[in-house]
């Protein structure tokens, strides 16, 4: 695993050698928003086709649907076709993402699946890596996946490529769906059956769609379709139904914020056009925008609204989006 860290930087900027266009030495110009994309391919139903451009892509949907022309409303000014940004300032940006992934992840282990109830007034001081720095599985599926990507020269790596690479690196610390995806692959199944409902329990529910994809976002900067097509790809290891709604929503916008100079919610609002209206993704999100606007100096009142309704009304676990409690 060293040697993937100290790739790791170098492997996400090569990876956007694809959607970049030509640029004067030291320059890169990024097609940006989700009507503009280049042209690209993408897997269906087990072989290759080449949509004219990936404003043609469709995300995973409960009731499958097309990616609106534009996801900004109509009064907003549509996005810059394109961004003009430095190489030094682009890789200084993945850097920063990468960093703060691992920040967050690691500065929030202490805390973890603690003040389930209700949030703490202040947090408890703790000793931060008394044993150095390391990683777990918050950023581990991520780290083998853009390292092999850029080695081999793919965005999406063939599915039987990455049971050989899990079978190598993905042997401890690793949990729930992701732990049950492993083990399926020593039993000879492929994903995206590996994170099928039928052969994974956990498939429908678990977090993995989230925190298992966030580098899609990264290395594919202002382009959030490209992000989330990248994000289904692996997601689909582990899990399967609403956890892709969750895959979409956040390496979109991931994607989208490298360049998006607004409010967060105004970007927030933009990312929906990624999910499917009925999911519980585009619900919880509505209540979180509503929440902030109820309580907009007092996050925790907020996170306690959200609480009750999702945790104590719906019966939700602390761990999951459940789709079988989601009413249609």
């Amino acid at each position: 695993m060293k040697t993937i860290h100290a790739r790791i930087l170098v492997s996400a900027l090569a990876i956007l050698t694809s959607p970049l266009q030509a640029a004067e030495p030291g320059r890169v110009v990024i097609v940006v928003g989700p009507s503009n994309h280049p042209p690209g391919t993408r897997e269906a139903d087990g072989g290759k086709t080449a949509p004219s451009e990936l404003a043609a892509f469709q995300p995973e949907s409960l009731a499958p649907q097309p990616w609106p022309e534009k996801a900004q409303p109509a009064t907003e000014k549509a996005s810059p076709a394109t961004a003009d940004i430095s190489r030094v300032e682009l890789l200084d940006r993945i850097h920063g993402g990468w960093a703060g992934m691992l920040i967050g992840g690691l500065e929030g282990l202490p805390h973890e699946f603690k003040y389930m109830e209700q949030p703490r007034d202040t947090l408890p001081e703790f000793t931060f890596l008394e044993k150095g720095a390391r990683s777990d599985d918050d950023n581990d599926f991520e780290w083998p996946h853009v390292f092999f990507m850029d080695k081999e020269g793919v965005n999406k790596l063939p599915y039987p490529r990455v049971v050989e690479i899990w079978k190598a690196n993905m042997n401890s610390g690793i949990w729930v769906a992701n732990k049950r995806a492993r083990e399926l692959m020593d039993q000879g199944v492929v994903p995206p059956e590996t994170g099928s409902v039928a052969r994974n329990p956990h498939a429908w529910y678990n977090l993995s769609g989230q925190f298992c994809v966030e580098s899609s976002g990264l290395i594919a900067p202002g382009m959030p379709q490209t992000a989330a097509d990248i994000g289904l790809h692996y997601a689909r290891i582990a899990v399967s139904e609403e956890p892709l709604q969750a895959a979409q929503f956040w390496t979109s916008l991931i994607a989208l914020r490298a360049f998006h100079t607004g409010p967060i919610e105004e970007a927030m609002q933009r990312v929906l056009a990624a999910v499917d209206p009925k999911s519980a993704m585009a619900e919880v999100v509505a209540d979180a925008r509503k929440a902030f606007h109820a309580h907009p100096d007092d996050w925790k009142a907020a996170r306690q609204e959200i609480h009750a309704k999702w945790r104590l009304q719906r019966k939700w676990n602390d761990n999951s989006l459940d789709s079988k409690r989601f009413p249609a």
